[in-house]
């Protein structure tokens, strides 16, 4: 299979503010699915790098701009800008309030 006809996922929605960690963690699997099946592993490490950036859409890339990291993060490992996306998306997660509206009963 030609890994160039193969398709990345959609981009990340982070504008639903109420299911942004599952749509992250989905978004997280598909794009891993994506990378194995176009083999990126085998590819250069900008075109590795580019990737995640492309296939997260606007929102995705906004994210990335505002992701800091620590002293012993490397900025040119794919996986660690996957996880610092992933990161962010469960830091603005409100569980308290979902929680609340998913054992709220209206009657």
């Amino acid at each position: 299979m030609n890994p160039r006809t193969i398709v990345p996922p959609e981009p990340l929605d982070v504008n639903s503010t109420n299911r942004l960690e599952d749509n992250c963690c989905l978004w997280r699997e598909k794009y891993e699915d994506f990378c194995l099946l176009a083999n990126l592993t085998e590819t250069s490490i900008a075109y590795q790098l580019a990737m995640p950036r492309h296939a997260a859409g606007d929102g995705g890339r906004r994210i990335l701009g505002n992701v800091t990291f620590k002293d012993g993060e490397d900025k040119k490992e794919p996986s660690v800008i996957i996880r610092k996306v992933e990161e962010y998306c469960l830091g603005q997660t409100n569980k308290t309030f979902e929680r609340f509206q998913f054992f709220e009963r209206n009657r």
